[in-house]
């Protein structure tokens, strides 16, 4: 599993006799995780996305290049080799 795909938030294994011990993954991915958490810092700054996307097109438009760059930020973060 790539570093990407791993839970931001995992836990080792359910304690309790409903699970049976179970692994359990749930929750955001880490590309999700800090997708999400770029994606606030850019709505606090709106300059950081396109200027001419936000004056100009639609919301649509100003929402898909918000996903972009948030995702371009994660995977950026995610960059760094898994042993590292």
């Amino acid at each position: 599993m790539k570093n990407a795909d791993k839970p931001a938030f995992p836990f080792d294994k359910c304690d309790c006799e409903l699970c049976h011990n179970i692994i359990i993954e749930l929750g955001l991915t880490k590309r999700e995780e800090f997708a999400r958490s770029a994606m606030q810092g850019i709505l606090a700054n709106p300059e950081m996305l396109n200027d001419s996307v936000v004056e100009t097109d639609t919301k649509f438009k100003m929402l898909d290049e918000l996903r972009k760059k948030s995702y371009q930020v994660a995977d950026a973060m995610l960059e760094e080799p898994d042993n590292a």
